[in-house]
């Protein structure tokens, strides 16, 4: 019932803003036809003074319409910007996924995240770029072990919202060598020191090739960035927070397009030597 009283009362409004408006507006008509009929009337010479009054009258009497009409409309206008309004917020609720695809991509372009062929990781997914669009970017996916570079052969499509709210690690860049990580467990009761060893020395002979041109190369992007380099060198750090295992974990160069490789002849050869010779004893 109270709505329906809401309804006539808007209606009885609309009418009376209408019956206004249209008395308002003739009455402005009016007082610029007898103005203009009055500038008609003078005696001046030059006609470009009359056009200019002429035009001059028409022009403030249109501002003065628009501008009663604003007020007379004053409360129907505010109901209406609040109801735009409203209906902007619903709409952006309903679909803020569908906007977030797209702003994602201008995230993404605009910051230059990746390009096509480049190895990227977000939110645990991992794999090679194949295609992006505006709502999605496709990738080759990887399996998720760093120590391992095998293809699982699943594609798999992020939507570019990821990208407003998830890091974006890029495995490829301009840069042709990088410092990366191999995690090898062992138990606690094998001989870890005889295993950093080993593990050092299979690291040192696969990366000896490109070594000196890696240290090379982050010389000059030290002078040329002003930061400090890290040793190149292959180096063994020892994890023992699970008491029952010794976390061996290698740091060492790698060539971002043998990363697979080296990575798998260093963990063959430590595995090979180590644990042949430990069950030979």
């Amino acid at each position: 019932m109270m709505k329906m009283n809401e309804m006539i009362f808007n209606m009885d409004n609309i009418i009376e803003n209408l019956i206004i408006t249209v008395i308002y507006v003739a009455f402005i008509l009016l007082i610029r036809y007898a103005l203009l009929q009055l500038i008609s009337s003078w005696k001046i010479r030059k006609q470009d003074e009359r056009r200019k009054w002429i035009v001059q009258i028409r022009y403030i009497s249109i501002f003065i319409i628009f501008l009663g009409l604003i007020i007379i409309w004053a409360a129907q206008i505010r109901t209406l910007a609040f109801s735009i309004v409203a209906f902007a917020v619903a709409l952006v609720l309903a679909f803020k996924e569908t906007l977030a695809n797209p702003i994602g991509s201008l995230v993404k372009s605009s910051n230059r995240l990746f390009d096509v062929g480049d190895r990227i990781e977000i939110n645990g997914i991992r794999g090679d770029v194949i295609d992006h669009t505006f709502f999605c970017t496709t990738v080759y996916e990887v399996s998720s072990s760093h120590n391992i570079q095998k293809y699982t052969g699943r594609i798999v499509k992020i939507p570019n919202a990821f990208f407003l709210s998830h890091s974006v690690f890029n495995e490829t860049t301009s840069s042709p060598y990088f410092l990366h990580t191999i995690r090898l467990p062992i138990a606690n009761t094998d001989n870890w020191q005889r295993a950093e060893s080993i593990l050092l020395n299979a690291a040192r002979e696969e990366t000896k090739e490109f070594l000196d041109d890696a240290k090379k190369y982050l010389k000059r992007l030290e002078d040329k960035e002003g930061i400090v380099a890290p040793d190149l060198a292959p180096q063994v750090f020892i994890d023992v927070s699970d008491k029952d295992v010794v976390e061996l974990h290698l740091r060492t160069p790698l060539r971002y397009d043998l990363k697979g490789i080296i990575e798998q002849n260093i963990i063959r050869k430590f595995a090979s030597e180590f644990y042949e010779k430990e069950s030979a004893n």
